[in-house]
């Protein structure tokens, strides 16, 4: 079994989180906001931000809320959006909505249905939240055959916050394997990814991993372990790279190697 801290990892691989194109794009937890009157009932408590055009965002407020999704001009990391419709029950709100850094928000919901079919108070409600990343371990190719079948990467639980992720390499002939981290899944050193192998020995196996670090991954039997130990640090979320084992395999074929299944990592909080 091999251990490892993730900022480790990352400064061998010379791996750094992804940077966000804007801080306010994706998902959000948020304190939840009700709001209950007659003809009028909505319940917040997560919200959905896209880019909608030049220095706009598109915002849905979820799981309800009487119009979605919303449309906000963006000045900064602030989004700010107004909205009123007349009729039996109107309906005036106002949305802004401050990002600080990339992890969390705080702003106010302002909103007033009024009309005689719908008579309620004017309620101003505080927004603050956090930003959700969901921890992934995707597979994004598959693994060639050797003399045991398919060496995979089988993710154990998942790379949450504060947690210890693990991964099992399963069905290495020699008990061990070589695990490469890549930063990248469409290029490397000799070219563009995923690359044929059939040049090196390796005939039906393809890499799909750039080689920006390597470490020697031991176990028992025919299955090695590898852990990593992942911080509780917001900065950390949406820290993602590319895995896949390079398994010896004597005999089977020229370069004494198969190639696993490729997975990515991504860090997340749920």
């Amino acid at each position: 079994m091999r251990t490892r801290s993730l900022l480790h990892v990352a400064v061998a691989a010379t791996l750094t989180p992804v940077a966000l194109a804007q801080d306010w794009v994706g998902s959000w937890s948020v304190s939840p906001m009700s709001y209950t009157c007659p003809n009028v009932n909505y319940t917040v408590d997560r919200l959905e931000i896209a880019p909608s055009g030049a220095n706009q965002a598109s915002i849905r407020l979820l799981p309800s809320f009487p119009v979605v999704p919303l449309l906000a001009s963006v000045s900064g990391n602030t989004l700010t959006a107004h909205y009123s419709e007349p009729g039996l029950c109107a309906i005036d709100y106002s949305l802004s909505i401050t990002f600080p850094d990339p992890y969390s928000c705080i702003g106010t919901l302002d909103v007033d249905f009024h009309g005689w079919w719908c008579a309620c108070s004017h309620q101003i409600q505080m927004v603050a939240g956090n930003r959700v990343v969901t921890a992934t371990y995707l597979v994004i190719g598959p693994a060639c055959s050797g003399s045991l079948g398919e060496t995979r990467l089988v993710p154990q639980n998942w790379p949450l916050l504060g947690t210890t992720f693990r991964m099992d390499a399963d069905n290495l002939p020699q008990g061990f394997a070589l695990l490469v981290h890549g930063y990248s899944d469409s290029v490397w050193a000799l070219g563009t990814l995923p690359a044929p192998l059939d040049g090196f020995g390796m005939p039906g196996c393809t890499a799909r991993v750039s080689v920006d670090a390597i470490e020697f991954l031991a176990g028992t039997g025919t299955t090695a372990t590898w852990t990593l130990a992942v911080p509780n640090a917001p900065e950390l979320l949406g820290l993602r790279w590319h895995q896949q084992a390079f398994v010896p395999d004597p005999g089977f074929n020229a370069a004494g190697a198969v190639a696993s299944q490729a997975r990515t990592l991504v860090i997340g909080n749920q």
